[in-house]
């Protein structure tokens, strides 16, 4: 089975949401076992993965106390290699497109994500769904179709008429609704 963890935006903020929503990374989890986290941040400047990753291993350790954890960053060029060895998959939040396109490179991603946690933050969420509102381009789109419903990060009541626009987009299909540090955990066999 695996575990989707999806989180609606805004990780950096320390606060209950964020800090319940890291501890989820490994909830489940043999304390004896060590949990190998790929952590992806392709929808970020590659001059900012090593900062990122430093920020979130450090938040993850201290959230995840006597559990042997293992951190290693995504690149382009190792990805589907390091899809088969890691138990978690973070894709931080970004740009929706540049990680979309990276992506889309892997042919049998929905097989490598099996038995997995599968972790997205913002446009780390909108991909995996087969269609998003996306907040950055203020538009509908279509993402991978992993999960087969629509998502809207970021949302607030003041996104009440983007909501219904993605309603009426392509469809009819649910819609996972993500305020800001807010995360649902969905399981999909």
């Amino acid at each position: 089975m695996t575990k989707f963890i999806l989180h609606g935006g805004n990780t950096r903020i320390d606060n209950q949401d964020n800090k319940d929503f890291f501890v989820e990374f490994t909830k489940g989890f043999n304390v004896d076992k060590n949990i190998n986290i790929l952590l992806v941040y392709f929808a970020k400047d590659i001059l900012k993965w090593k900062n990122l990753a430093k920020e979130d291993a450090k938040r993850i350790i201290n959230l995840t106390k006597n559990k042997s954890i293992t951190f290693e960053i995504a690149n382009e060029k190792d990805f589907e290699n390091q899809l088969k060895k890691a138990d978690v998959v973070y894709f931080r939040g970004g740009d929706t497109y540049k990680l979309l396109e990276e992506l889309k490179k892997i042919s049998n991603l929905n097989l490598l994500f099996n038995n997995k946690t599968i972790v997205g933050s913002s446009a780390g969420v909108c991909v995996l769904f087969k269609y998003f509102y996306d907040n950055d381009y203020d538009k509908f789109d279509q993402g991978l179709g992993i999960l087969n419903m629509k998502a809207f990060c970021h949302y607030d009541k003041s996104n009440k008429n983007k909501l219904r626009g993605l309603e009426e987009y392509k469809k009819d299909l649910k819609i996972l609704v993500l305020p800001e540090f807010k995360y649902k955990v969905i399981h999909q066999n």
